[in-house]
Formats: C-alpha cells, structure tokens, sequence
C-alpha cells in the first residue's frame, strides 16, 4: 500500500509540474496590467506625442513576465459602431509599432520586463453640440491570442484638423457639461467612464504641451 501511495504522489507531481511548464508564458489576463484607456495624439517634428504613451505589461499565470509576447489593440468594435466618432490614422510613426488597417488593428512586442508600449496617432470626429459617438469600451487587447480586456479609447485631437488647440478644448467642453446623460469615450481620457476636471486637465496638458501640434491625416483605416 505504502507503495501504491508513493507512486500515486509521484504521478501527481509529475502532472502538476507539466501543467505548470505547459502554462508557462501563456498569457493571463487576471495578472496582466492594461494602461487607464487608450488616448489617440497628434505628433510633432514627426515625433508622436509622449503624452498618449499606453503600457501594456503580460505576465503568466505565475505572475512572470512573458517575453516577446505580440500585443494586439483591436479596435474593430470602434470601426463598426454606429455611432463611430474614431479616426485611425494609417501611417503610425511610433518605433514598434505596426498597423494593420483591414484589420484595424495596431500591434507591438513585448521586452525583456513583458512591456509593450504604444503611441497611437489619430483624432476624433467631434462637432459642436456634442454629436453622437461611442460611449463603452471599443478596443480589445489581446497578447498571443489571449483576451486581456477591453479599454475605452479617447482624442485630444477632438476634430482631427489643426493639431490640439483651443478648438478641441471648446468641443470638450461641449461634452463636459452635457455629462453624464451626453457622456463620449472620446473625451474620457483617463478611461474611467466619466468626463469631469482630470479629463479637463489632461487635454490642457496636451494642448500647452506642444507634442499634438500636427494632426493624422487623411486616409484613415476608418
């Protein structure tokens, strides 16, 4: 019997530690870290604004970094919505980053610490009055084909003309004070599902900050 036991325990370890190798690296979406919402920027001298800088960090189901992990921000859900508000840019600058725009999908790699970072160029399709737009969650993430979880996605460059400047800060504010009944992701730029003063705040930053004076420009993937 003991040894019956012994072997019993054996083979029990045996499947845990093949469990644990064939679990290594995959991606876990209740241990990865996602970024407060994906806000689009314009660039300047070329360069995409740091300000709109998104970390996306994949760890495994052991809480370690998965190396060389292919991030996905998917944003057909955007693309498609009725009330599509989004412009995409299809040239984006950032190093790392590649776009798919028949896919509408941007994609990076992660580094040696499971990071992949992104700097999206892109604007919005906002008018004065607060026009209709989308107001949940468009863009899925994904890293190795693993579902990491959705995220709202904003534009400082509210009108995509002219770099962010005091135009977009009116159609902003446009949106503030129809909030919460005309609440639009496009103005939430910390992702949290409301836009109140730290919204306000982050687009002052981006305005006087001098990183979105040039917008995206035409053709957009959508």
């Amino acid at each position: 019997m003991t040894g019956l036991v012994r072997k019993a325990t054996l083979l029990s370890g045996a499947l845990l530690l093949v469990a644990g190798v064939a679990a290594a690296g995959v991606p876990s979406a209740a241990n990865s870290t996602l970024p407060a919402g994906i806000q689009y920027v314009g660039t300047q001298g070329g360069v995409v604004d740091a300000k709109g800088q998104a970390i996306v960090t994949v760890r495994d189901a052991g809480n370690n970094p998965v190396i060389n992990s292919t991030v996905e921000l998917l944003f057909g859900t955007c693309a498609s919505a009725p009330s599509s508000d989004l412009n995409l840019d299809d040239i984006q600058p950032f190093p790392g980053n590649a776009v798919n725009c028949a896919g509408n999908v941007i994609v990076a790699v992660t580094n040696a610490s499971g990071q992949a970072t992104f700097r999206i160029v892109g604007g919005g399709s906002a008018l004065p009055g607060n026009n209709p737009g989308i107001t949940t969650a468009c863009c899925t993430v994904r890293a190795d084909g693993q579902v990491l979880g959705t995220l709202r996605v904003g534009a400082y460059d509210l009108n995509t003309s002219g770099g962010v400047n005091a135009a977009d800060q009116s159609l902003f504010l446009g949106t503030l004070f129809a909030s919460p009944a005309g609440y639009r992701c496009r103005a939430d730029y910390n992702g949290d599902g409301l836009c109140n003063s730290a919204d306000l705040s982050k687009i002052l930053s981006v305005q006087f900050g001098a990183g979105s004076g040039v917008s995206a420009v035409a053709p957009f993937c959508f």
